[in-house]
C-alpha cells in the first residue's frame, strides 16, 4: 500500500528525455510518475543508508568524549532522569 502522505517534486528535463521516459513508462504499463517513483525506490533500496568517513575533527571529539567515560550517567528511565534535574 502506498502512503497517502506524499509531496510533489518538480523536475526539469530535456524534451527528448521526457519523451523517452514516457515511452519506457508506457512499455511497463506505468504512468511517468509511477515509473520515476519506481526508479527512485529501487535506488534507495539498493543503497540502504549512506555511509561516510568521519572527519579527523569528529574522531578527535569522540576520543575526547570517551576519555571522560567515568563521568557518564546510566539512564534507565528518561522521564525520571529529567524529573530529577
Amino acid at each position: 500500500m502506498i502512503s497517502t502522505n506524499t509531496t510533489q517534486i518538480k523536475l526539469n528535463i530535456p524534451v527528448a528525455l521526457k519523451e523517452q521516459v514516457e515511452e519506457i513508462a508506457k512499455s511497463f504499463g506505468y504512468t511517468v510518475s509511477a515509473y520515476i517513483r519506481h526508479l527512485v525506490m529501487e535506488e534507495a533500496r539498493e543503497r540502504k543508508y549512506p555511509t561516510y568517513e568521519m572527519s579527523d575533527r569528529t574522531k578527535k571529539r569522540i576520543e575526547r568524549s570517551l576519555s571522560g567515560k567515568s563521568k557518564f550517567v546510566e539512564v534507565k528511565n528518561i522521564d525520571d532522569f529529567f524529573a530529577k534535574l
